[in-house]
């Protein structure tokens, strides 16, 4: 993926020996960096060494999501979207809790929407965080022709809506796909920003 030399965003687990290393040299590369924060599924699954889940009281919330970055510090994070999370983005109280970290941070919640019932964006709204949702996953079939597929359905909603967010992961049929398409990409008339840089001319456009 360092090889894209592309604008696009890189998001990390909170757990893996070798994460720093990769942070610094995607970034390196051109990529702004997040943090993929793991948060509990409606269907129970061991995610993550640590989770967050609305079981949880302020504190433990909060202090897991610190200790998260602390083991990046340096890392120079722009933002954070959720791994998983169908079941902790649709509790308010707990968004709340991580929201109040993000607002201290100064960091950007990335919505991968995994519920159609995410209170992500009121929550991010009442701390000031500054927010946008994911528009297509582009690669739930680990599939080639399915992904240049879903690449076609993030033009059109780009073209609909003036932006698009698409999420992906760094599987071999995913960026055999994403390297071909944004070979062209750009000469069809559409630019490739970071996520923060996206956020921010939404919000100078409202």
């Amino acid at each position: 993926f360092m090889t894209l030399k592309k604008p696009l965003n890189a998001a990390f687990l909170p757990y893996g020996a070798s994460n720093k290393g990769q942070m610094d040299r995607l970034r390196e590369s051109g990529f702004e960096i997040m943090l993929h924060v793991p948060m509990m599924p409606h269907i129970p699954a061991d995610l993550a060494p640590v989770t967050l889940s609305p079981e949880m009281d302020k504190a433990e919330v909060q202090n897991d999501l610190n200790g998260m970055f602390e083991r990046f510090a340096g890392a120079d994070i722009a933002g954070v979207n959720n791994h998983m999370g169908s079941l902790f983005t649709e509790r308010t109280k707990g968004m709340g809790y991580f929201m109040e970290v993000l607002q201290q941070k100064k960091m950007f919640f990335l919505d991968s929407k995994t519920t159609s019932h995410s209170v992500g964006k009121e929550v991010a709204e009442k701390y000031g965080v500054p927010y946008i949702t994911r528009d297509v996953f582009i690669d739930n079939q680990n599939d080639y022709d399915y992904i240049l597929a879903q690449l076609k359905q993030v033009e059109k909603a780009a073209m609909r809506n003036g932006y698009a967010v698409a999420i992906g992961h760094p599987k071999a049929q995913t960026f055999k796909a994403l390297a071909f398409w944004l070979k062209d990409v750009e000469n069809q008339g559409f630019q490739l920003v970071h996520v923060s840089d996206l956020i921010k001319r939404i919000n100078e456009k409202e």
